[in-house]
């Protein structure tokens, strides 16, 4: 099971990340926050929704793409926030040197933040299957190469998940599994051992 670490804490963040691969990071939103963000994204979701029932498709997941430009709380109130910047860029930022006749410079690069998605999952859509989003970067990621210990510097992203609703095994939350280092195919997590 994921621990519980307030945003406020990063470097408490950063350990459990470490140690699971996965952290719940209490207080990072307030309910009225994640609000306004669900009601910047309806309009883009209810045109998709309504676009595909005039089409007589069926009900599927339905993601507003481009987030971080629809949704000026996402975009100014969730990605500014200090502790967030210190856990991401803890295992993102990237340093370099460049070199020319005058000298050397180290560069120091923080990530850059740019994909949000928010996914609408409606009465009787069919979850997504356990599937591992790290793979694709597959220049890095490898299903040969088993990670029993966590190396700095093997990630090109990270993933957040914030719950634009009170969320539970039973309507279908996100399930992650932690660690899940099986070569050649993915280790089920037991729904108990879930996070969601």
């Amino acid at each position: 099971m994921a621990r519980r670490v307030p945003l406020q804490d990063p470097e408490a963040a950063i350990r459990c990340l470490k140690a699971d691969g996965g952290v719940i990071l209490t207080k990072f939103s307030s309910i009225e926050d994640v609000a306004r963000v669900n009601n910047d994204a309806a309009p883009f979701i209810n045109k998709i929704v309504g676009e595909r029932s005039a089409k007589s498709l069926p009900r599927e997941t339905t993601r507003c793409t481009r987030l971080f430009g629809r949704s000026e709380t996402a975009r100014e109130t969730w990605l500014q926030q200090t502790a967030l910047l210190e856990v991401i860029n803890h295992f993102l930022r990237t340093i370099s040197f460049s070199y020319n006749d005058a000298g050397s410079a180290k560069i120091t690069t923080d990530a850059i933040l740019s994909a949000a998605a928010t996914l609408d999952i409606g009465p009787g859509v069919e979850a997504q299957s356990l599937h591992r989003d790290e793979f694709i970067w597959q220049q890095t990621q490898r299903n040969e190469e088993a990670r029993e210990v966590y190396a700095m510097g093997q990630d090109v992203s990270m993933g957040l998940l914030v719950p634009g609703i009170d969320t539970s095994l039973a309507n279908g939350a996100t399930v992650v599994s932690l660690l899940s280092p099986v070569p050649g195919g993915i280790e089920i997590a037991e729904r108990d051992g879930a996070m969601s």
